[in-house]
């Protein structure tokens, strides 16, 4: 079977799916061969075929020797275990058929790694039951339980002994599991196991006939019907012989017996066709529905790959009778066949002698277990030993007996395990005092049954605390019997013990609270503390209760610890815990228990204790003895001395050596035996016994008993013991404690000293006035002598001078200021990161890797990535600069590569976006507003301040640089030019190590910007050739396109292939032979048919193909010939075509009808012609695919929109102007910064010997002296760079477009774009020459000293600002688009940059307190966040704004694409419903043409609002507001539409009448352009767009458009060329004025004219319905039946039954047109009267006119319609 399968293989796993009739295999191995498999397959037993199947998500590794069952609710394949050569799995993979993918199962308690296991499937618990295998190391007995719907693992009861390689089967009617054979680690087994998994427990099954071979490898399956086991293949041992079996067994769980089947079983027939061969290691399922045994692979040698099937006659299920304890049993209306119970006894087992009581209907009391059904073999049958033929199964169901439980009285109970048969969750259980007898019980539990396991849980919930204790029966009644009868429930579930709480005991039938000192456990016990013990009261335990302090727990009792030894706390729970209590003494630790009288205490003999040794006596060693006495002129201190060493001189002495002498002057003795030395600065008598006869020395006084030095400020000259010293140190000084005289007085800190002519200190001067130093106070040592500190500069200054101080710009590497500050110069001191440093004077430190002027220079040997940065390491340079450079070029050449692909790709569609523009604009104004980044805005000057004060008092601004920080952040994002990667650290570092000059660095990075230009037009032609030459042809390949034209052609190819697919498909299954794929391609079918279309046409083929059918006479007899057996179904397929294109009536109507047959279809031919036309514009709607042969091929084929394919070197190069252009302009503030930098002088203050002066130096370089011999090659640089490239290149650019005859033309405007989009044509110099010289001016003022301060540069920026501002509103140059968002975005940036200039002015002007500048800048911060994200939005919106959401069908089969588009979808459904405008959004422009009027209705009339509640309503709201097209902005737009139209007509196409309904021709003009391809060639537009005016005029019903169709356009209408936009407009006026006339024609003669047209489209028709007559005629003549004919006829005259209606309503129409003939003759009359009129208003308009031509502004024009 099944020529086309799996690979030979053994050890898979494979199962059966009934509702399919199909079988799932997965893995195996075929090792001699070294294959191993994780391949899913399926057999279809209907196709008799094999199929691969390809899940969705990478499932298993390969592996055998695994096991899988099936859940055929979930329809789940579970796969356990497995091997695969060296590692053995533990983990769980399931397979969801439905959703096709794997899934891996993760659990903790998993049950290991094993192989050769089994596991059976409980369709009830829906869980899965592992047995056995081996773990790779051992052979497992274990049992482990899954439940499907918890995921968790539960261990069960261990098997009779490990086994592998057995094989297992579930019955699922008594919920068991047998295990057959299997290898045991020594032996092959061959006994029978049945688990019974209600109760939890093992037995072996009784076996008699044919037993197999002890055997393992084997297979295995189950038959429900036939309650029997079958047995299939394996390894047997036979007679110790071991041998390949193609044995076939089965066994009957109803008899006992084993029997061999098949073709080798005795007695078989010889003509049966051979089995299987002999093998081990299969698989086998089972069908029970034919019932069939499905076999597939194995081993016997060689690996096998065949697929059997051993068909089996159906036999009818075994009889199976089951009843419920407690309820009656009665046999009527069970399953047990038609067996007749009064022939049958219910045994344990038929060979049993005695049964089970008869069943009558009265109510079961027996053990639940599964008996059998017993017949009588003989005539005598009125014992129950004479029926031993079992027939069938009985089955007791109910609660095993015996079962309690113990719960206690006020607490949650829960019973564990609850075990029985046929028991479940929907079970009833109640409490009474006894089941049986249904006596009711004082408890009222509500008992909840809850699955466990394998086994049942029950929650009975909080045992009533009131309650008493008691024995309470579980009554039991199955959930399928009603339960509303106390007789129900007689059959006891558990018997509960309700007892006493732990910590309570019963007494006279109540709970008591345990008493204090005593324990209950629980129930009626209340027991005693031991003696010296104690308990808390509600105690529960012997072990709460513990031994008291000094006692210890000994054997049930607390014993006294030993003498002189305790506890230190109760609870005390051996002697070890006793230890020896103070100054006793353990001396073997052994015994630490016991304990001896410590040093210093003497042992009483008399009465056995220890004293403490008194007063000149001691005792050292440990033990029970008595104290030793001191010498007679020695004593002790204290008591309990424990050395003779403590024997010490009396008071007045001292130890010398071994005798005891006088105490010396300046010392006193205390009695200790020492001479102790009196207080500093004091001195003592001889024999001195105390502090007090010490005295206070010079620069003390005393202060009670000790001798303090004097404070700071004071002094004192004398000895003596005063107590306070009267010396006074002058104003703003200190003196250090003790100070002896005015020498020791030095300035405190803030203040330095003036000192007099004799060098002594005079007074110390404040230093408020010096807000850059810091004034220390106090000495530093020179020369061995104190000289008074001088003021230092602080951190963050560069000190020039002994008062001046200029503020550094550089940081070093920790982020703070590479200027450490000031410090002294001595020789001494001297390092090398001192700066300006002279003998006796103040210095500079600078910070580690920081050197030169103003700390603003790196040593040799190192390097900073860009100014006023902290100088790093030189490692690597030669590498660094190289890689630096390449990064910078190649990243800069990307994103311009990028940028200009994106505007010359907006140029080519014309797609409306702005966001180029955006992007455009945020860079401009980043330029501009980053140069406030520059000044160090902490260190600026106040000037209100200045002009009132000393200019070194005036305050600084209080700028927080954490605002600046943030800032800077917020403009790296917003600007694509931003250097990404610096290489200013590589070339300094290279140029230091080629150059010793130490300008060289300055002017070798000068040199490298100069040359950056060039680089980056290498990097953008390098980049450029990569892309045409590489990636293009590479994406080819694999089918990724860069151009619109091959996108469609490879999108519509890909469609059509699949749709080809389905319909040969669809096809061979209907037998249409005489259609095929050829003839529906040279139909022309598909020509018309969009994407969308196809894709739905693979999704509906039969639909397709049946309007393909029907939409041709012949087509339809074709298919309809050949395929007479489905007549009857296409015919109705051709009606539901038909009725589907709003036809009706039937062919009966045909025949009964009055109406000739000629006239209905005449009738239906001229409906036809009425509804061409219209169609014909739909279909121009549409097939905007189709139109690739029609679109500029010149552009839209352009790669990345600029590359055409395959260009030369020229070709390249000139193809790659507008990225070089994009690239030298997006380079230009980076250029211009980098440029003015190396002209940037400033000021600095230095201290000479005439006085202080200024220097001039080069900021970025400040040991460079600006314009002196070492700044003029960098300046020279400097100066030639700003010249070519910030001046020449704009100038160059500005003259090209200035030039430039049609700078809209398209393949100017796709070259030149991104410097005009957004632009009215007008102001197409404002990028390129105002935005330029604005940025400019900022720079300059920024990085020259043209402006010398850094507070006057501050207040100039507001200016240029404000004029930029100005500028900006009055021209106005950006266009209306989207009701003019750029304008007000530019205005909203460069408001948001005056405001922050002038905030910044206006602080440096009034210099607010330090919480008002941080607050201000905070807020301003916010502003320019609001302001950027503001932008952003708008610029995320233009992203979104034709962005479609990506359907799965399109998503690619390479992962990383389906994952790509798979995000791709996720974040486009969650954004575009925010950023995209809905339809029920738009303002609705209605209008007709035969009305001059439009209606305006906004979003709430047109549809009602349904987006929720009223917060989630005022959210949409104010989205609509933030991003412009809310009804109010919608309103805007057309009011500007109109204008600009005007203003269009006027005066650039220069007209001089302007149409009167120029509403009217917008909206002809919007309506048209919405059947126009977006992808038209633009030569082509205005022809296309007359057309679609024209063919608009047959439709005179009403038309809606919304304000976003007329600005589409007008845009378009702009882009024209003059000539054509003037025709275009006056065809739109042609149209109106035509179909005013044809309105305006006599209702009689347009009827009449209508209907001669209509009869003869009729005429046409008739003639064609009587060649499909003749058709149908001929084809039954060939088919010799009128069946195949008439249903024709029937399809081809149905679609023309709805004409004659058409016909009547004509006629109608006339009979009302000779009515209106006279009203018309009237109204001739009138109209001739209205022309004489309109003479003179043409006059009077003419006259108008001339005044027009006087006014210069046309935006202020109002036009009056006469």
């Amino acid at each position: 079977m099944a020529a086309n399968g799996p690979g030979r293989r053994q050890d898979q796993a494979m199962i059966w799916d009934a509702d399919t009739q199909s079988a799932l295999m997965f893995g195996g191995q075929a090792a001699n061969t070294f294959q191993y498999f994780n391949d899913l397959w399926q057999f279809h037993w209907r196709t008799r075929s094999w199929a691969e199947l390809q899940p969705d998500f990478p499932g298993p590794s390969p592996r055998f020797g695994h096991s899988a069952v099936w859940d055929l609710v979930s329809r789940t394949m579970l796969i356990l275990g497995g091997n695969s050569v060296s590692e053995t799995y533990g983990e769980m993979w399931a397979y969801e058929s439905a959703r096709n993918r794997w899934t891996l199962w993760l659990s903790s308690d998993g049950p290991g790694p094993r192989v050769y296991h089994t596991a059976v499937w409980d369709p009830l618990r829906r869980a899965m039951l592992a047995f056995g295998g081996e773990s790779g190391v051992d052979i497992l007995a274990e049992l482990r339980y899954f439940s499907f719907v918890s995921r968790a693992w539960w261990p069960l009861t261990t098997g009779s002994g490990p086994r592998s390689k057995h094989t297992a089967v579930w019955d699922a009617a008594t919920r068991s599991m047998l295990v057959f054979g299997g290898w045991n680690g020594q032996s092959y087994l061959s006994n029978l196991q049945r688990y019974d998994a209600n109760s939890d427990n093992w037995a072996e099954v009784p076996a008699a006939g044919a037993v197999p071979w002890p055997r393992g490898g084997h297979a295995a399956a189950w038959d429900p019907a036939s309650s029997s086991f079958f047995v299939v293949g394996g390894v047997q041992n036979r007679s110790d012989t071991r041998s390949f079996s193609d044995d076939f067994f089965s066994f009957s769980i109803l008899n006992g017996m084993w029997a061999e089947l098949g073709p080798n079983a005795p007695g078989a027939s010889a003509e049966l066709p051979p089995g299987p061969s002999a093998r081990t290691s299969l698989s086998v399922v089972f069908d029970a529905a034919s019932p069939a045994l499905l076999l597939f692979g194995g081993f016997n040698g060689s690996y096998l790959g065949e697929t059997w099937r051993y068909v089996m006659t159906p036999t009818a299920p075994t009889p199976t009778l089951r009843c419920q304890l407690g309820q009656p049993c009665l046999p009527e209306g069970t399953d047990a066949g038609n067996l007749s119970m009064s022939n049958l006894r219910v045994k344990t087992s038929c060979q049993d002698g005695h049964g089970l009581p008869p069943l009558d209907g009265r109510r079961l009391f027996v053990e639940p277990d599964s008996h059998q059904l017993c017949a009588c073999a003989g005539n005598d049958c009125s014992r129950a030993q004479d029926h031993t033929v079992p027939v069938g199964r009985f089955i007791a169901e109910g609660p095993y007996a015996n079962q309690s439980a113990l719960c206690y009285i006020g607490w949650k109970c829960t019973v564990p395990i609850w075990m029985g048969v046929g028991i479940s969750t929907n079970d009833s259980l109640i409490a009474r005092r006894d089941c049986h007898n249904m006596l009711t019980s004082t408890y009222s539990l509500a008992i909840t049954i809850n699955e466990s396991a394998n086994a049942f849980l029950l929650d009975v919930g909080m045992i009533d605390s009131a309650g008493t204790p008691a024995v309470v029966e579980l009554c039991w009644c199955p959930f399928s019997h009603s339960c509303d009868s106390a007789e129900d429930f007689q059959a006891t579930a558990l018997r509960l013990h309700i007892q006493c709480p732990p910590g309570q005991y019963e007494l006279e039938n109540a709970c008591n609270l345990c008493p204090a000192d005593h324990y209950c456990p629980g129930g009626q016990q209340l027991r005693s503390c031991p003696l010296a013990s104690t308990a808390p009261i509600g105690s529960s335990e012997l072990s709460h209760c513990i031994c008291l302090r000094g006692r210890y727990w000994d054997d049930g009792t607390c014993a006294l610890c030993p003498y002189g030894s305790t506890t230190t706390q109760t609870g005390a729970t051996s002697v070890t815990s006793c230890t020896c209590l103070p100054d006793f003494v353990n001396t073997n630790p052994e015994t630490p228990w016991i304990c001896d009288c410590g040093p210093g205490f003497g042992f009483d003999v008399e009465r056995g204790v220890c004293e403490a040794c008194p007063a000149g006596s001691f005792k050292s060693a440990a033990g029970n003895m008595l104290c030793s006495a001191c010498p007679s002129d020695q004593s002790t201190l204290q008591t309990t001395t424990r050395s003779s060493a403590e024997c010490l001189c009396r008071a007045g002495l001292m130890q010398d050596g071994e005798a005891c002498v006088d105490c010396p002057q300046g010392f006193f003795c205390n009695g200790t035996g020492l001479a102790q030395q009196c207080l500093e600065g004091a001195t003592s008598g001889t024999r001195s016994t105390s502090l007090e006869d010490c005295l206070c020395g010079p620069g003390l006084f005393k202060n009670e008993i000790t001798c303090d030095p004097c404070p700071q400020g004071k002094y004192k000259q004398d000895s003596g013991n005063a107590a306070f010293c009267n010396g006074q140190c002058p104003s703003n000084s200190l003196s250090k404690e003790g100070s002896w005289g005015l020498a020791d007085c030095s300035c405190t800190d803030g203040h330095y000293a003036e000192i007099d002519s004799e060098g002594r200190l005079s007074r110390c001067a404040s230093c408020a006035g010096l807000p850059h130093f810091h004034c220390d106070g106090g000495f530093r040592e020179e020369n061995g002598t104190n000289v008074h500190v001088l003021p230092l500069a602080r951190a963050g200054f560069y000190q020039t001078g002994i008062l001046t101080a200029y503020k550094c710009s550089v940081v070093a590497e920790d982020g703070l200021s590479a200027c450490l500050g000031g410090v002294t110069c001595s020789d001494t001191d001297k390092s090398d990161n001192l700066e300006h440093c002279r003998e006796s004077a103040a210095g500079n430190l600078c910070a580690s890797g920081s050197t030169g002027m103003l700390c603003g220079e790196c040593p040799v040997g190192w390097g900073r990535h860009n100014i006023q940065q902290a100088c790093m390491p030189c490692t690597g340079a030669t590498l660094s600069m190289t890689s630096s450079i390449l990064a910078e070029v190649s990243l800069k050449a990307l994103i311009n590569f990028i940028v200009a692909s994106m505007a010359a790709t907006a140029a080519i569609r014309g797609s409306g976006k702005l966001h180029t523009s955006m992007l455009r604009m945020a860079n401009q104004w980043v330029a501009a507003c980053s140069v406030l980044l520059v000044f160090d805005l902490d260190g600026v000057r106040s000037l209100l301040s200045a002009s009132e004060l000393n200019q070194a008092l005036s305050p600084r601004l209080a700028w927080p640089q954490e605002v600046s920080l943030a800032m800077a952040g917020v403009f790296d994002i917003l600007s694509f030019a931003q250097p990404l990667v610096s290489v200013n650290f590589g070339i300094q570092c290279r140029t230091q190590e080629l150059f010793a000059e130490p300008t060289a660095p300055t002017t070798a990075l000068g040199i490298y910007y100069l040359c950056l230009p060039v680089l980056l037009i290498l990097g953008i032609l390098v980049l450029s050739s990569a892309a045409v030459y590489l990636l293009v042809p590479i994406a080819r390949r694999y089918g990724f396109h860069f151009n619109e034209v091959a996108k469609r052609r490879e999108q519509r190819r890909a469609v059509l292939q699949r749709l080809k697919g389905a319909l040969e498909e669809l096809m061979e299954l209907k037998g249409l032979k005489g259609i095929s794929w050829h003839d529906v391609e040279q139909s022309g079918a598909l020509d018309m048919a969009t994407v969308a279309q196809l894709e739905a046409s693979i999704a509906q083929p039969d639909s397709f193909l049946r309007d393909f059918a029907a939409g041709s006479r012949k087509r339809l007899f074709k298919s309809a010939a050949t395929s007479r057996d489905d007549n009857s179904n296409d015919v109705d397929g051709c009606r539901s075509a038909s009725s589907s294109c709003g036809q009706s009536g039937s062919f009966q109507e045909l025949q009964q009808g009055g109406t000739p047959v000629h006239e209905i279809v005449a009738e239906r031919a001229a409906n036809l012609g009425g509804e061409t036309r219209v169609a014909m514009r739909q279909t121009t709607s549409i097939a905007e695919e189709h139109q690739i042969l029609e679109v500029d091929a010149a552009m839209d084929s352009l790669d990345f929109g600029l590359f055409g394919s395959k260009p030369g070197l020229l070709s390249l190069v000139q193809q790659s102007m507008p990225i070089i252009w994009i690239g030298l302009i997006s380079l230009w503030p980076v250029l211009m910064a980098a440029f003015l930098r190396m002209l940037w002088c400033v000021p600095i203050p230095q201290e000479g010997d005439d006085g202080v002066g200024f220097t001039y130096r080069l900021l970025p370089s400040p040991d460079i002296v600006c314009w002196e011999a070492p700044h003029l090659p960098a300046a020279g640089v400097a100066i030639g760079g700003l010249l070519v490239w910030c001046v020449g290149v704009p100038t160059v650019l500005a003259a090209r477009l200035l030039f430039m005859p049609d700078r809209h033309a398209p393949e100017n405007y796709r070259r030149y774009g991104f410097f005009l989009q957004g632009y009215e044509q007008a102001y197409w110099w404002w990028d390129v020459i105002a935005k330029r010289v604005d940025v400019g001016l900022m720079m300059l003022i920024a990085y020259t000293s043209l402006v010398p301060t850094p507070e006057a540069k501050l207040l100039l920026y507001p200016i240029f600002s404000g004029i930029q501002l100005f500028l900006s509103a009055w021209i106005r140059p950006f266009t209306n688009q989207q009701a003019g968002l750029l304008d007000v975005l530019e205005m909203l940036l460069q408001m948001t940059r005056f405001l922050l200039f002038g905030a910044v002015a206006a602080m440096v002007i009034l210099s607010p307190e330090t919480t008002t500048a941080q607050l201000l800048a905070i807020s301003l911060l916010i502003f320019v966040l609001a302001a950027v994200s503001y932008l952003l939005l708008q610029v995320v919106a233009q992203f979104l704004k034709d962005a479609s959401e990506v359907s799965s069908a399109e998503s690619r089969k390479n992962p990383i694409m389906k994952l790509f588009s798979g995000v791709q979808h996720l974040v486009l459904g969650y954004t575009l419903p925010i950023f995209r405008q809905h339809e029920d959004e738009h303002l609705q422009l209605c209008w007709r043409c035969d009305k001059d009027t439009i209606t305006v209705l906004t979003a709430s009339e047109t549809a009602p609002d349904k987006r929720g509640s009223a917060c989630l309503s005022s959210f949409w709201r104010f989205r609509a507001q933030l991003l412009r097209f809310s009804a109010s902005h919608q309103r805007t737009t057309l009011a500007k539409l109109n204008e600009e139209f005007t203003t269009f007509w006027l005066v650039q196409l220069q007209q001089r009448e302007l149409p009167c309904e120029s509403a009217i021709i917008l909206c002809r003009l919007a309506e048209a352009n919405k059947y126009l391809a977006r992808t038209t060639a633009k030569t082509r537009i205005a022809a296309v767009w007359m057309q679609q005016l024209q063919e608009g005029a047959y439709d005179s019903g009403p038309k809606t458009c919304t304000p976003e169709d007329v600005e589409a356009a007008v845009a378009r209408l702009t882009q024209l060329a003059p000539e054509q936009a003037v025709k275009l407009v006056e065809c739109a006026v042609a149209v109106s004025a035509r179909h005013g006339k044809v309105t305006g024609k006599s209702p009689s003669q347009r009827v009449s004219h209508e209907i001669q047209e209509e009869l003869r489209i009729g005429s046409r028709a008739n003639r064609a319905t009587g060649a499909a007559c003749d058709d149908a005629e001929r084809l039954h003549a060939d088919s010799g039946t009128e069946a195949d004919a008439v249903p024709l006829v029937n399809v081809m005259v149905e679609k023309d039954l709805a004409a004659a209606q058409r016909v009547r309503d004509v006629a109608q129409e006339y009979d009302k047109a000779e009515q209106l003939k006279q009203e018309v003759e009237k109204a001739k009359k009138d109209l001739k009267e209205a022309e004489t009129k309109l003479k003179e208003a043409e006059t009077k308009l003419e006259e108008a006119e001339q005044e027009i031509e006087k006014h210069k502004h046309t935006k202020d024009l109002v036009f009056v319609c006469m």
